[in-house]
């Protein structure tokens, strides 16, 4: 191998024909020959050590090629909306429905806090949001928690709905499987008293306000059930963990959908 080296290098070639080929050989051209070649020698040797123990096992691992975790914006419904931008200036009163010492934030904020973990377990990023949704918000998906309420205490059930404002055609998806998810983990009767106040909800409507999701992120609301019914409040407000995972089961299943 070191002849071969020896052999490449052009300098070194034609320095020994020339010596070689000359009339006589002295002396003093074959102790020249003998340190060039040593030199070169020396050279080989540098430049071929092996890598050390560490540096091999470096350089043997493959880059990753694994996909970013997905992102998901949970909305903690009602939060903080007395912060809402003037163009939503409309719903600064609107703290969410109220029964006894009972409220909608306090009730949805647990339950989005507990997603948000059962969902980070899981390798998925999630952006707990207030009521302002940043401008133009992106993420593989989007889902905006609320509980209901209702003057006539035997009213029950959750609902879900999905954007009429997604260009993705995805959100419907969402919706089912949230859905499904969410009546396995809670057992609980569907309402199926679907609105306009929620298919066309403010943070969906990004052609009428700025601070809303985009056109392309799949977009979901759900009211988990009404804190009026003492049954629904059984599950939404003395169990939370099961209306979180029926969420976030739901997520998971449209995220692995994608895929």
């Amino acid at each position: 191998m070191v002849w071969v080296y020896l052999s490449r290098l052009s300098g070194y070639n034609t320095i020994v024909k020339r010596i070689i080929t000359h009339k006589f050989i002295n002396l003093s051209a074959v102790f020249f020959i003998i340190v060039l070649s040593c030199a070169v020698l020396l050279l080989y040797n540098a430049n071929n050590q092996p890598l050390s123990t560490s540096a091999s096992a470096t350089a043997s691992q493959p880059l990753s090629t694994a996909d970013p975790a997905p992102r998901v914006g949970i909305q903690i419904g009602h939060l903080d909306v007395d912060k809402l931008p003037g163009e939503l200036s409309k719903l600064w009163w609107n703290f969410g429905a109220q029964v006894g010492n009972y409220t909608e934030i306090a009730t949805v904020t647990k339950i989005a806090e507990l997603a948000k973990q059962y969902l980070n377990d899981k390798g998925v990023m999630v952006d707990l949001l207030p009521a302002t949704i940043p401008e133009g918000y992106e993420a593989d998906c989007f889902v905006s928690i609320h509980a209901d309420g209702n003057d006539y205490d035997y009213v029950s059930g959750y609902k879900v709905a999905s954007s009429v404002f997604d260009t993705s055609s995805r959100s419907t998806k969402l919706a089912e499987l949230i859905e499904t998810a969410y009546q396995t983990s809670t057992k609980m009767d569907q309402d199926k008293n679907i609105t306009t106040d929620m298919t066309e909800y403010y943070a969906f409507n990004f052609i009428k306000y700025q601070h809303a999701i985009s056109a392309s992120t799949p977009g979901v609301i759900i009211e988990v059930g009404y804190i009026t019914n003492a049954t629904d409040r059984k599950t939404i407000i003395k169990q939370p963990s099961l209306s979180a995972r029926g969420i976030s089961d739901g997520v998971l299943a449209f995220l692995d959908d994608q895929n």
